[in-house]
């Protein structure tokens, strides 16, 4: 189901304009709202005047994210490449294989029912595979949102230096809220302009503007994104705990199956 609480901003107070004149320190420019071309020189992003602003709204964007769509599960939107990976149904799954199985063999019998539980451990040890490759990058990006999340709370002091900064900063554009705009893209129906749109919108709000509310939209976009990573995560690691199961059951089904075969050769 959609998520519908409420993103905070940055919670940060406007200070008076100092008059004299102060200097710019290497430290300073090296603070998270103060480093120019934060995404790079080269951002392959066209700005226009018609941006659809309101489809990066962070609230807006959490409402793509969940509830439900072709590629979601359990209320939680995927990606295709996740969509593939996870295992959806496990009922639904050795359904399959065992159609597959039968149809192989054409009839039952204790060597199809081998081969069947075989063939399971098999798909469910390849998923396996995908799902721990899934859950790796999600913690990684979970790691790197949550290291750009605290420079972010800190925009006027440096406590990484620019090249770390702009490492995470284009982590954050490439993997966490590119994907986030493809996956809203796809639960909404939008068409390749409208994608090409919020992107757009959503690159002028992280680069453009007074330095107040350009940290506040980094901040709120960063938090989504880091929300939606933990629950991805937190998905793929209880189908993980699933797949286990599974295959634990399949090894005592074929000791109980191979143990059976025994006593009637004896």
């Amino acid at each position: 189901m959609a998520q519908n609480s409420r993103v905070p901003g940055t919670g940060q107070e406007s200070f008076p304009e100092i008059t004299m004149p102060v200097a710019i320190t290497p430290e300073k420019r090296r603070a998270f709202g103060s480093i120019p071309n934060l995404l790079g020189r080269n951002l392959d992003i066209y700005f226009r005047t018609d941006m659809g602003y309101d489809r990066v709204n962070p609230q807006s964007l959490m409402g793509s994210l969940y509830g439900e769509g072709e590629h979601t599960v359990s209320g939680i939107a995927l990606n295709p490449m996740e969509y593939s990976a996870i295992l959806r149904s496990p009922t639904s799954f050795a359904r399959a294989i065992g159609a597959k199985t039968l149809a192989s063999r054409g009839q039952h019998t204790e060597g199809t029912e081998a081969a069947f539980l075989h063939s399971k451990n098999n798909a469910l040890t390849s998923k396996q595979e995908q799902q721990s490759k899934v859950i790796r990058g999600l913690e990684k990006e979970i790691q790197d949102l949550s290291a750009l999340m605290k420079l972010i709370k800190v925009p006027g002091y440096a406590h990484a230096t620019e090249a770390e900064l702009r490492i995470l900063a284009t982590s954050a554009w490439e993997i966490s809220f590119n994907n986030i705009i493809a996956v809203a893209a796809r639960q909404r129906g939008w068409g390749a302009a409208e994608k090409e749109q919020a992107l757009n919108a959503m690159a002028a709000k992280l680069t453009q503007g007074g330095q107040r509310a350009r940290v506040g939209y980094w901040h709120d976009i960063t938090k989504v994104a880091g929300n939606y990573a933990v629950q991805r995560r937190a998905l793929f690691v209880s189908r993980q705990n699933q797949a286990d199961t599974d295959i634990q059951q399949i090894k005592k089904n074929l000791e109980a199956l191979y143990s059976a075969a025994q006593q009637q050769d004896a």
